[in-house]
């Protein structure tokens, strides 16, 4: 049932990693690159639906859909073209909150980052800022 690789790490009490990582495995691997984000804040990052109702497989992902959000709005929106840099900036900010309140108050992250003091007053910041949003 396990591999022996499986088998060691439990024996040894560590994790052992399958050489074929599915996407979410993948996408979580590469948002445990940003600076304070845990094993499990990453696969809830990698997981989630609720940035854009889609899995994100990384940071360039979440960007590419703040962008194609707001190029969405431009296109529908019946504003004259001199009012689009305000638009473009209504939709960052929209981007911006989305994304803090997920990573503040999501149900999906784990309770213990969400009671760890440090994680609104530094890694939030950090995250956003790595994902390309203004703070």
């Amino acid at each position: 049932m396990y591999s022996e690789s499986e088998l060691q790490a439990a024996l040894e009490g560590s994790r052992a990693w399958n050489e074929i990582l599915s996407p979410q495995e993948k996408a979580a691997q590469e948002f445990m690159k940003i600076e304070g984000v845990g094993e499990r804040t990453a696969m809830v990052l990698a997981t989630t639906t609720s940035l854009g109702g889609t899995q994100h497989r990384d940071r360039d992902s979440l960007a590419k859909w703040a962008a194609e959000d707001g190029g969405a709005m431009l296109k529908v929106s019946s504003l004259p073209p001199s009012l689009f840099p305000v638009l473009c900036l209504l939709t960052r900010f929209s981007f911006l909150f989305t994304t803090k309140r997920f990573l503040l108050t999501s149900e999906e992250m784990p309770e213990n980052v969400l009671l760890w003091p440090a994680w609104p007053a530094r890694f939030v910041p950090r995250i956003l800022s790595h994902l390309g949003c203004e703070n």
